[in-house]
């Protein structure tokens, strides 16, 4: 039995996603007014928080927008969620959403066959698990949700996934 472990590595390679030390770099293109008035916000917050807070790292000031306003909580989960899922944007209804895992976008994405086709092969060289501890939904997207151990105790492990129900 075959297992791997993808770490931040494998998501900032498979699409560039960023590493947690790169996640404000606010590298995604806003689609209506609405969410360039929140990306500016973010990036008013994170330039002032960072100049007194040089030391400090990404997560606290996830952390501190968390627990400062409720304004400041909405614009952090939004923009951390919008980076996160910039590949994978896609016009839902007249507004814009990430696409959901079945989605014609997803599937036929280059990135999204081409690590398809690699779990593949791996899973004919044995490989019956895939561990991740990413925040990004890219394994997801490659071979879809069932058969996912979302950390459910006395299930498998914590974020272990049955790949051999993949294929």
């Amino acid at each position: 039995m075959i297992s791997i472990f993808l770490g931040a590595g494998f998501s900032k390679w498979a699409f560039d996603l960023p590493l947690v030390s790169q996640l404000f770099d606010f590298n995604i293109s806003y689609l209506t007014a609405s969410e360039e008035k929140k990306l500016d916000l973010i990036k008013e917050d994170w330039s002032v928080w960072i100049q007194k807070n040089p030391e400090a790292t990404y997560e606290n000031f996830v952390y501190w927008c968390i627990n400062k306003s409720s304004h400041r909580r909405s614009r952090v989960v939004w923009y951390v969620n919008r980076r996160l899922t910039e590949p994978f944007i896609t016009r839902i209804r007249g507004g814009y959403s990430a696409a959901m895992f079945d989605e014609k976008i997803v599937k036929q994405n280059e990135r999204i066959v081409y690590l398809r086709n690699l779990f593949n092969e791996l899973e004919g060289a044995g490989l019956k698990n895939i561990i991740t501890c990413n925040y990004d939904n890219i394994v997801e997207y490659t071979l879809g949700c069932s058969g996912f151990n979302y950390g459910i105790k006395s299930t498998i492990s914590l974020a272990k996934c049955r790949c051999e129900s993949y294929w």
